[in-house]
C-alpha cells in the first residue's frame, strides 16, 4: 500500500498572510509528488463581514478578499493538478455562511458561501 504525500495548510488567513512564508512552503511543496492537499479552515480571513472589532488598517472589501483567497486556490490548482483538495470550513469562513444567512436569508438553499470560492 502506498502511502500519500499531503501538503497540509492551516490558518493561512489571506489576504493577511506572510507572503514569505506562504511561498516558501509552496516552495517545498513543488519538490513531492503530491496526492492530497487539505485546507484546515481560516484559509481567507473574511475580515469584511466579521462582527469583531476590525483593524483600521485593514482592507475592508470582501470582493478584494474572496479574490485573494480565490487566486491562491486557482495556484494551487495550477501547481498541483493531480492533488485531490480537501477545504475544511473553519470559524472564518463560517463568517461568511453566518453573514450570508443573517443578511440575506433569502438565500438560504439557493446560494451557498462556497459558491463565492473556487472550489
Amino acid at each position: 500500500m502506498k502511502n500519500k504525500v499531503a501538503l497540509v495548510i492551516p490558518d493561512t488567513h489571506i489576504p493577511y498572510h506572510d507572503e514569505r512564508a506562504y511561498d516558501l512552503m509552496l516552495k517545498v511543496a513543488k519538490d513531492q509528488k503530491l496526492d492530497e492537499i487539505v485546507l484546515l479552515g481560516d484559509f481567507g480571513e473574511f475580515q469584511a463581514v466579521s462582527t469583531h472589532a476590525k483593524d483600521p488598517s485593514f482592507e475592508k472589501s470582501l470582493k478584494k478578499e474572496t479574490n485573494s483567497v480565490n487566486k491562491k486556490l486557482d495556484e494551487l490548482d495550477t501547481l498541483f493538478p493531480k492533488a485531490k483538495k480537501v477545504y475544511i470550513e473553519g470559524n472564518h469562513e463560517y463568517r461568511l455562511y453566518r453573514y450570508i444567512r443573517d443578511r440575506a436569508p433569502e438565500l438560504d438553499g439557493v446560494f451557498n458561501w462556497m459558491d463565492l470560492l473556487r472550489l
